[in-house]
Parts: structure tokens; C-alpha cells; sequence
């Protein structure tokens, strides 16, 4: 039996979501689908209403806002940006939501991410609502995960600390590292491999400690690639073998398949 969760910590069977679309009680299950999508859900929890948003016709979807978002981002999961786009419009009577859909996806408006977090920012700071920004470990990478940010290269590059605030603000203790090794995988990226790997080395030994396994993953990953670019061979395999062995200490399987194609 499986089950989703909103934020708000309601929980809903799929059997029974699955029995709804199956007897065709659309009215119920758009109720179900309205209570799940109403408080931002990470990226898996919109892939598992794929199939449910199915059963609806487009023009249902675009008269539901909250369907609507889920329907942009799903598209967006997919690599249909502009389908994503396209629903995305249907969102405008939900600021908070929109907000969320201009950061993650923002099109080719490299000012609305930035504003939309600005804006974020805000709302936490002075009426405490806190965003839910998904991260996703889909690549071994920050920059270039479930979509390409290198667009923001320029934003991450010369706003550090700016970026730093946002993010401490919105991951709370899941903040650990992530604005450093954004950061300094823009420096690797701009062939700025000494300032990159200071930057990890200062930050590593507190991700370890603190952090979030996948965001130490990439920190390691992209430690270990600048180490390959910069000749440092003799050392990759042991940090090869130190992510092995944190990942399966953590139990994070979802990494593996990741760790594979990082050692291929």
C-alpha cells in the first residue's frame, strides 16, 4: 500500500485514488488531487499524481489551478518545457505557487528566478511562510540536476552570499553546503579550479557533519572531477571509495545508480 503526503501531513492512499478513477468519480478525485497539490510537494510526489491528472482533459486541468501546477511541473520532469509553460499561465491567481513554478521553471526569463526568489525571501522573512523548493539529485551535479541552471552561473558566481541567505532561510538545517558547492562547481566550470577546490575543502568536513548525504555526494563528485582535471589521478579512487561507503552507510540507495555512472 502506498501513500502520498502533503505538507500539510495529510496522507492519501493510492488504492483508494485509484478506485475513484476507476469508478469515474472525477468530482472526488479532482477534491483528493486539490488537497495533495494545495501546499508545495516535492518533485516525486507530483510524478505519483502523474497518472491521475491523466484522467482529466486539459481544459479541466487549465481551470484548476492547483491541477494546473502539477500538470507544469510533471511536463517539466519530462523535458516538455514548453507544454510547461503553457500551464504555468493557468497559475496566476496563486501567487505563492507561481512563485514556486518562476524558480523552477523559469523559461528563458533569466530576471524571474531571481525575483521569484526575492520575492520568497520576503514572505519567509515577514509572514513565515516557508517555500518548498525541491532539490533533486537526477544528475550528479547542483547546476545542472532535474534541469540546466547554468543560465544563473552569473547569480550563483557573484551573489554567494546573498545566495546563501535565501537558502539558509528556505532548507533550514538541510542548508548546509548547498550555496558552496553551487558555487563551486560555477568556479569549475569557469576553469576556476583553485578557488573551486578550496571551496570544497573548507565546506566538506561540515557537510559530513551536518548535511544532507546528496548534497555531499555531489560535493564529493565534483571534488573528485577536479581532481581528474587537474592530474591529481592517485587520488580518485579513494574518494571513489569514501562515497561508497557513505552512501550505504546513510542507506541511500536512490544515490547508487548515480555513484555507478560517477565510477564508470
Amino acid at each position: 500500500m502506498i501513500f502520498m503526503k502533503n505538507r500539510d501531513n495529510e496522507f492519501f492512499d493510492q488504492q483508494k485514488l485509484d478506485e475513484l478513477v476507476k469508478n469515474r468519480d472525477l468530482d472526488t478525485l479532482r477534491d483528493q488531487m486539490v488537497r495533495i497539490l494545495a501546499c508545495p510537494c516535492c518533485l516525486n510526489g507530483f510524478k505519483h499524481c502523474r497518472k491521475y491528472l491523466k484522467v482529466f482533459s486539459v481544459e479541466e486541468i487549465q481551470q484548476t489551478p492547483y491541477l494546473a501546477t502539477a500538470a507544469a511541473l510533471i511536463c517539466a520532469i519530462y523535458g516538455d518545457l514548453k507544454q510547461a509553460e503553457e500551464f504555468c499561465q493557468y497559475v496566476e491567481q496563486i501567487p505563492l505557487m507561481k512563485l514556486h513554478l518562476d524558480i523552477i521553471i523559469p523559461g528563458n526569463d533569466t530576471e524571474k528566478m531571481q525575483n521569484a526568489l526575492i520575492q520568497l525571501y520576503k514572505l519567509a522573512s515577514t509572514e513565515e511562510i516557508l517555500p518548498n523548493l525541491p532539490l533533486a539529485a537526477g544528475r550528479i551535479t547542483l547546476i545542472n540536476g532535474f534541469r540546466d541552471l547554468t543560465c544563473y552561473n552569473d547569480l550563483v558566481h557573484d551573489q554567494k552570499e546573498q545566495l546563501k541567505k535565501w537558502i539558509k532561510l528556505f532548507y533550514g538545517e538541510s542548508a548546509v553546503g548547498i550555496a558552496e558547492v553551487a558555487y563551486a562547481e560555477v568556479c569549475y566550470l569557469r576553469d576556476e579550479c583553485f578557488e573551486a577546490i578550496t571551496t570544497l575543502v573548507g565546506i566538506i568536513p561540515f557537510i559530513e557533519k551536518e548535511g544532507e548525504v546528496a548534497v555531499l555526494f555531489v560535493a564529493l563528485s565534483l571534488q573528485m572531477k577536479i581532481m581528474i582535471a587537474t592530474g591529481q589521478i592517485a587520488v580518485v579512487y579513494p574518494i571513489l571509495d569514501m562515497i561508497y561507503q557513505r552512501l550505504y552507510k546513510e542507506r541511500s540507495r536512490w544515490l547508487l545508480e548515480n555513484f555507478d555512472a560517477l565510477k564508470a
